[in-house]
């Protein structure tokens, strides 16, 4: 009795563990059956992404899209699955496209004060041109420049204190390389720290006699470290506004003055400019009009200072400010 018992409790335990695997077995078959017919999920938010489905759980699916982007969504979040040849009438997505090309035109006002009661302001037309790469929990990286030129009015005197007031021209460059990380407060913000390298070139006006006083040229170049913060928020699937505050640490000032255009006698003098920080913000809006393309608008406020240069030939550069405010409007190319 007790071998027969032993032998029948053996033949049970076969008899489970075959079922078992059996069941494990037809599981996995069935679940590879079942990912493979799977072509794409509906989103509760009617977003479609379509790709193969490679894990499923009770808390997410991960699915890789066509262009061989894997993205991950809560399960909760899905409406329902799509099978071989199902008609799709929704919008596609394909993951989020983690880098972009952005260029267009910008228009704004440069007042110019130096602490000797001189003034130089006025509206200034340029254009502008930046990449930047921005992915979720990965690095963060932007290349940005811009160009303006432009008459500004000079309000001052000359250096025998006669007020006058004319326009001259200007011009200006400005690029910029930032460094960072994405981190994804949720779905649809982006919190990115970052730091990097600026340059900024001014060449304040020509030598040329106006009114009989004389106005030499000068060549303003600084460089700067960036350190800021950058946020994204995502309102929905085709409108994203964002905010960017930083602090500008100049370093490297220098300004050259060209007495050779007068005399070519006159050596130029280079003087070293006082390095002081400078405060940048901006608020951009984008529109997403097409997979691919995207308006893109942004606010921008910058607030510098230039400290007083050595003395060089008892000549010296006074302190200054410079207050800058307006706007860029253009077009994103996402890839």
């Amino acid at each position: 009795m007790n071998r027969q018992a032993r032998i029948a409790g053996r033949l049970l335990i076969i008899f489970i563990t075959s079922i078992t695997l059996l069941i494990v077995f037809s599981s996995l078959a069935f679940s590879q059956t079942s990912f493979r017919s799977i072509t794409g999920i509906v989103l509760k938010d009617g977003r479609v992404i379509e790709g193969t489905v490679t894990q499923i759980n009770a808390e997410k699916v991960t699915i890789l899209t066509k262009d061989g982007q894997s993205v991950t969504c809560k399960y909760d979040d899905v409406e329902r699955f799509l099978k071989d040849r199902e008609a799709v009438e929704t919008k596609q997505v394909r993951g989020e496209r983690k880098s972009s090309l952005e260029f267009g035109l910008m228009y704004y006002y440069y007042d110019y004060s130096e602490s000797i009661n001189s003034n130089e302001s006025g509206w200034l037309p340029g254009i502008y041109l930046s990449y930047d790469y921005k992915e979720p929990s990965n690095i963060y990286i932007k290349l940005y420049g811009n160009y303006a030129d432009g008459n500004l009015t000079y309000d001052g005197a000359t250096f025998s204190g006669t007020p006058m007031s004319f326009d001259h021209s200007m011009s200006f460059f400005k690029f910029e390389g930032d460094i960072g990380y994405t981190n994804a407060i949720n779905e649809k913000l982006l919190l990115i720290p970052y730091t990097g390298y600026g340059y900024r070139y001014w060449r304040r006006g020509e030598t040329e006699n106006i009114s009989g006083a004389l106005f030499i040229k000068e060549q303003y170049t600084w460089s700067y470290i960036p350190v800021g913060v950058r946020v994204d928020y995502k309102m929905d699937d085709k409108w994203t506004i964002g905010a960017n505050a930083a602090v500008h640490f100049m370093f490297g000032g220098k300004m050259t003055a060209y007495f050779s255009e007068v005399n070519s006698a006159l050596p130029d003098v280079d003087f070293d400019l006082g390095d002081k920080p400078a405060y940048y913000f901006e608020i951009p809006v984008s529109y997403k009009y097409d997979q691919n393309w995207s308006f893109v608008g942004t606010f921008w406020y910058e607030y510098s200072e230039i400290g007083k240069s050595d003395t060089v030939y008892g000549l010296y550069e006074p302190d200054s400010k410079t207050n800058q405010y307006g706007f860029s409007l253009g077009v994103a190319y996402s890839f």
